[in-house]
């Protein structure tokens, strides 16, 4: 199945984001964690969560380790001064959070 962005890059526009960016991704996801470690690498002060064992449904498939990923970064990030460069938060148990 063909991604209905394939063709797109915005990489690039990634450095203009001035808010806190969480991305995420399974280990057996169509967007990569390499690929989408490109983007993290690209976004000043965001951080990465791969799930491990989880495709790109992640959310789905770890709900409960998902939802502990994106509370740990909102209570991070809650009131935090803008614009980025925010320390990195801890991954939830069983989580692997990339590019420390």
């Amino acid at each position: 199945m063909l991604s209905n962005l394939i063709d797109v890059e915005l990489v690039a526009r990634l450095p203009e984001i001035t808010a806190p960016v969480l991305f995420t991704c399974g280990r057996y996801d169509e967007a990569t964690p390499e690929t989408t470690a490109l983007s993290q690498q690209a976004s000043p002060g965001s951080d990465l969560v791969i799930f491990e064992d989880a495709s790109h449904a992640h959310h789905l498939e770890k709900p409960a380790e998902y939802a502990a990923a994106v509370r740990e970064f909102l209570k991070r990030v809650d009131g935090a001064p803008r614009p980025r460069a925010l320390p990195r938060s801890q991954p939830p148990p069983g989580v692997l959070l990339a590019n420390r």
